[in-house]
């Protein structure tokens, strides 16, 4: 798998990226995926489930005298206590910038922005902050789940059904512990990150123009005026340059096809004035 991680966002997100020097993570209460988190999914995934309750329930259930429901009850209830503060930090894992990423994570994919880093400088970022059970790994994709552990954790948010596997998902997950006396379950939380050493490279959407790269060069050089990140201004403005190219061949060619449709509908009506 590769190395290299990609965040897509929104102009207004990069901005806050920028201006709080924090990488966001939401709360996985929050995502829309109504199976985030759930305990089973698939043909076998609830079966297997039960299964594995019984399994532990004879283990961790008073040897069996503890009744089942009641015993299933709790784990489900403690996996719902968790999802209130587990928050999650989503990045997508590849070699290559990705075209469906800038559609599907910017509402306006004319107006997008990524940063582009690697799992060593991430993991090395995140871990400076000695936030408690911080995990980091990619997702796995699978037909189906079920929870296999009398205390599934952070386990159950590394898994996501194979209709999701496009994504090439890679997770930074924090959980604070829920039974903590004056916990709060939040909306999310940004962790405070050194973007001189995270940012490896920032790119704008291939829909975007010039005017839009000019704004992100702009906001780049006020809130991160290093010599690292002026780097990566230039292999951005490298990349307009390359969409410029592209616009311009695109350009030409449809030039082209409409001179060619302008002297097919040309002949094609002398053509029907002689036969006439």
């Amino acid at each position: 798998m590769s190395k290299y991680l990609w965040r897509y966002m929104d102009y207004a997100k990069f901005m806050q990226l920028l201006n709080q020097k924090s990488l966001y993570f939401c709360g996985a209460s929050n995502f829309e995926d109504p199976f985030e988190g759930q305990y089973a999914w698939g043909d076998k995934g609830e079966s297997k489930f039960l299964e594995t309750q019984k399994k532990l329930h004879l283990k961790y259930g008073d040897r069996g005298r503890m009744d089942f429901t009641f015993f299933m009850a709790m784990n489900l209830k403690t996996l719902n206590d968790l999802s209130k503060f587990t928050y999650v930090n989503c990045w997508h894992q590849s070699e290559h910038e990705s075209e469906a990423m800038w559609k599907l994570y910017c509402k306006n994919p004319a107006e997008g922005v990524l940063i582009k880093t690697s799992i060593e400088e991430l993991q090395r970022e995140l871990e400076s902050v000695k936030e408690q059970k911080l995990q980091l790994k990619p997702v796995k994709y699978v037909k189906n789940y079920w929870i296999k552990h009398y205390n599934p954790e952070a386990d159950v948010y590394f898994h996501k059904r194979m209709s999701f596997e496009h994504e090439k998902e890679f997770r930074a997950i924090i959980q604070h512990d829920p039974w903590e006396q004056g916990a709060i379950a939040k909306h999310g939380q940004g962790v405070p990150v050194n973007l001189d050493n995270l940012i490896k490279e920032v790119r704008v959407s291939p829909l975007s123009n010039n005017v839009f790269k000019d704004l992100v060069e702009m906001s780049l050089k006020q809130h991160l005026p290093s010599k690292r990140i002026q780097q990566a201004i230039k292999q951005l403005e490298g990349k307009v340059e390359e969409q410029g190219k592209r616009i311009t061949l695109l350009e030409a060619e449809n030039t082209l096809l409409r001179a060619s449709l302008a002297r097919e509908e040309i002949y094609g009506f002398r053509g029907s004035t002689e036969n006439s």
